[in-house]
């Protein structure tokens, strides 16, 4: 299946060079058109290249700083025909730091690579590999878009697996002149996963997101997602027969985003179950983050979070933490923002270690 995929990707360079040798130049339009924080727009091939950098610079309890670039991505988006779009994003992770240079193999990764088929104005099919639609976060963690350092726990990789590799459906619906959006997707990563630096890959999952705008300013979702994961082989029961199947994990989510004059309060809540025939294991989370302007495009972030949970990877015992974030943000240009932030808490210091934190992150 990787070899199809890499046929595919190849199949469809080759299909973009031909159409440019086809194409006629339109002498009013540029070639290349550059925009910072839009990439490098090639307008004769509907092609579009951009990304973003994020660098960091991290002082935790009991460990040495850290000094890293921690993601330089790549985006590339061609839209060859009005109702097709093709969307492939690879990283660098953490390739640069003061502790050295990494293997250029070991921290490249496939984030996403998907093709879009617009079925009608309101409804697209995905199918490829994409980022897992649960809550808010995790859809728009690009360090550009968001207001810190550090991702909330809920939404770190311990949980589920931050992308999928299957199809995804979308559909938007008018409710009271308010937007409906409904999402549902299927998971194979068993035979469609690429390259990934992720400590979770799923096996197969299923899931739903819907999303209702109740005003101009708020908005509230819910999420479902029903997988097994190929990490639970490395936790199975040294007693249970080799052909036992993975154990079955169920998340719920509830959030809600409210937006007005750049004020902001971000809610995102889980409530995980794993199936187990001797107990229980289960994972409660949430976390509550507002943002309110200052001065001269300074805005203050603060964030709270619980995590409580009997699943937790690698402990596999009861942990139950409160974590504060509290920082500033300055965004001097549309497409950059300079983040400086205290993180601090009771039984965090495994899950979420307290520190500071500073970084820079911007799209080119």
């Amino acid at each position: 299946m990787l070899k199809l995929l890499k046929l595919a990707l190849v199949l469809t360079l080759c299909c973009a060079y031909a159409m440019s040798a086809r194409a006629e130049h339109n002498s009013e339009q540029a070639w290349l058109d550059y925009h910072w924080g839009r990439g490098l727009n090639l307008p004769a091939l509907n092609l579009n290249i951009g990304g973003y950098f994020k660098a960091s610079y991290v002082r935790e309890e009991l460990s040495p700083d850290k000094f890293s670039v921690n993601d330089l991505s790549v985006f590339i988006t061609w839209s060859p025909f009005d109702r097709l779009r093709f969307f492939a994003e690879v990283e660098q992770h953490n390739w640069l730091s003061n502790e050295g240079v990494s293997r250029f193999n070991e921290t490249l990764s496939v984030e996403r690579l998907f093709v879009d088929v617009l079925l009608s104005e309101s409804s697209t099919l995905r199918f490829g590999k994409y980022l897992t639609p649960v809550g808010r976060w995790n859809v728009i963690h690009s360090a550009p878009l968001v207001w810190t350092t550090n991702r909330p726990v809920l939404t770190d990789d311990r949980s589920y697996a931050p992308r999928a590799n299957g199809v995804l459906l979308t559909h938007s619906h008018l409710v009271n002149e308010h937007n409906l959006d409904i999402t549902l997707y299927l998971d194979d990563s068993t035979d469609l996963e690429i390259k990934s630096r992720n400590n979770i890959v799923f096996d197969r999952a299923a899931g739903a997101r819907v999303n209702y705008e109740l005003t101009e300013h708020l908005q509230i979702g819910s999420s479902y997602l029903a997988y097994q994961k190929l990490s639970d082989m490395a936790l199975a029961d040294l007693n249970s027969p080799d052909d036992a199947p993975l154990p079955w994990h169920h998340l719920i989510g509830i959030d809600a985003l409210w937006q007005h004059n750049g004020y902001e309060v971000l809610f995102e809540s889980h409530y995980h179950l794993r199936d187990d025939p001797k107990h229980i294991l289960d994972e409660k989370s949430l976390f509550i983050q507002g943002v309110a302007p200052l001065v001269a495009q300074v805005s203050a972030v603060a964030r709270y979070e619980y995590f409580n949970s009997s699943i937790f990877r690698p402990l596999l015992q009861d942990t139950v933490a409160h974590i504060g974030v509290t920082g500033l943000a300055w965004r001097p240009f549309l497409p950059m923002v300079l983040k400086a932030e205290y993180r601090f808490g009771s039984g965090n210091q495994i899950i979420a270690p307290s520190g500071f934190y500073l970084s820079i992150a911007t799209f080119y």
